[in-house]
C-alpha cells in the first residue's frame, strides 16, 4: 500500500512539474518574439535605405551580411513557429468525469456477486496513477521538444543580432560616402555671367515706336429706306393686302 501511495505522489508531482515547465517555456517566448520583430525591422530599414552599391569590397561585404541576416531571421522564425505549434498536452480527467466513474463502480458493485465486486479505493488510486503517469510522460516529451526549438531560436537570434551589429559599419560608411559625393558648382566671375545673360535678352523698343497707330475712320452707314404705302381694297371677298409700288416711268423711244 505504501508503494502505491508513493507512486501516486511521484506521478502527481511529475504531472504538475511538467505543467509548470510548460507555462515557463511559454512565458520565455516573449523575449525572442520581441527581438525577432526588432531585428526584422532593422533589416527592413537597411533594405529601404540602401546606399549606392558598386563592385567594391565594402559593397560585397554588406550584401553578404544582409543576406546572412535574412537567413538567420528565417531560421529564427521557423524555430519559433515549431516552438508554438503542433503540441498536444495531457490533463487529468475533470472532477465531473471522475465522480461519474465512481458512481458507475458503485452501481456495478450492487449488481454483481461479492467476489466480483471492485474495491473502490484501490480502483481510484490505480486510476489516478494511470492518469498522472500518462499525462506526465506526454507533457515531458512536448516540453523537451519545445525547449530544443526554443534553444535553437535563441541561437539563431543571437547570430542575427551579431550580424546586424556588424553590418551597421559598412552600411553607414557607404551611406556617408554616397551622400558626400555631391558635385559642387562654384561661380568664378559673376560679372561675366550677368553680361552673358544680358546679351541673350532682346533689346528694348525705341521710345518713338511705343505710340499706338491711329485707328482708321469708320465707314458711313447707309441711309435708311422709307417704308412703302399699303392700300386695302374693300370688297366682299377678303383679299390679302397688296403692296403698291411706284412704277418707274418708261423711257421714251
Amino acid at each position: 500500500m505504501q508503494i502505491r501511495e508513493k507512486l501516486l505522489e511521484h506521478y502527481k508531482e511529475s504531472y504538475y512539474f511538467e505543467l509548470d515547465r510548460k507555462d515557463k517555456i511559454s512565458s520565455n517566448l516573449n523575449l525572442p518574439i520581441t527581438i525577432l520583430v526588432l531585428v526584422a525591422g532593422v533589416l527592413s530599414y537597411y533594405l529601404n535605405n540602401l546606399p549606392n552599391l558598386d563592385f567594391s569590397l565594402k559593397s560585397a561585404f554588406l550584401c553578404f551580411l544582409l543576406f546572412s541576416l535574412f537567413v538567420s531571421i528565417c531560421f529564427s522564425f521557423y524555430y519559433l513557429y515549431r516552438c508554438l505549434t503542433n503540441y498536444t498536452y495531457g490533463y487529468v480527467s475533470s472532477t465531473e468525469e471522475i465522480d461519474k466513474y465512481i458512481n458507475q463502480i458503485h452501481e456495478y458493485n450492487t449488481q454483481v456477486d461479492e467476489n466480483r465486486k471492485i474495491d473502490t479505493e484501490d480502483e481510484f488510486v490505480d486510476f489516478l496513477i494511470e492518469q498522472y503517469s500518462k499525462c506526465a510522460s506526454m507533457n515531458s516529451q512536448n516540453n523537451k521538444r519545445k525547449t530544443g526549438y526554443l534553444r535553437s531560436t535563441s541561437v539563431s537570434l543571437l547570430i542575427a543580432v551579431i550580424i546586424m551589429t556588424v553590418s551597421a559599419f559598412p552600411f553607414f560608411i557607404l551611406k556617408y560616402n554616397s551622400s558626400s559625393q555631391v558635385q559642387k558648382v562654384e561661380i568664378t566671375n559673376l560679372k561675366e555671367i550677368t553680361m552673358a545673360e544680358n546679351k541673350d535678352k532682346p533689346d528694348p523698343k525705341p521710345q518713338g515706336q511705343d505710340k499706338p497707330n491711329p485707328t482708321p475712320p469708320k465707314p458711313e452707314p447707309p441711309k435708311p429706306v422709307r417704308p412703302q404705302i399699303q392700300t386695302v381694297q374693300e370688297s366682299l371677298e377678303k383679299k390679302p393686302p397688296q403692296v403698291i409700288t411706284e412704277e418707274k416711268p418708261k423711257p421714251k423711244k
